[in-house]
């Protein structure tokens, strides 16, 4: 569940941009603070082990795919959404980065996010897949 949240709290703060700071580095009164990015999230999460720390097998990377194509081609965008995010964004799937299943899951987390209204981030995935 804390993952979850996590993964949507990140996927929110990424449509946003980032608030002006003052010269102390805080942001001025009234303004949010940047979310930190979605790797911190892991991060802590891993830290009270919450989450893996390990490296995932190739095998649970296509499992996740799968379910993140079922749950797109059902019309659950939030939920394929949280999926994808995991396994774009989770450093235990950082050595397939460069897989072609990442670039398709990249695909369609920018396609899921397209679906929910989140423009500015669906262009980031979907740019990410065309500049390779």
């Amino acid at each position: 569940m804390l993952l979850l949240t996590a993964a949507g709290a990140a996927g929110r703060a990424t449509a946003q941009a980032a608030p002006a700071t003052s010269a102390s580095g805080r942001p001025p009164a009234g303004q949010p603070r940047a979310a930190p990015a979605l790797g911190t999230y892991f991060e802590a999460l891993r830290k009270r082990r919450l989450v893996q720390g390990e490296t995932a097998k190739v095998e649970e990377l296509r499992k996740l795919l799968a379910a993140g194509e079922r749950a797109e081609q059902a019309g659950r965008h939030e939920d394929a959404a949280l999926l994808l995010f995991e396994l774009v964004e989770s450093p235990r799937f950082a050595d397939y980065a460069g897989e072609a299943e990442v670039d398709g899951a990249r695909y369609m987390l920018g396609t899921a996010l397209h679906e929910l209204g989140a423009e500015e981030s669906a262009r980031r995935y979907l740019r990410a897949v065309l500049d390779k």
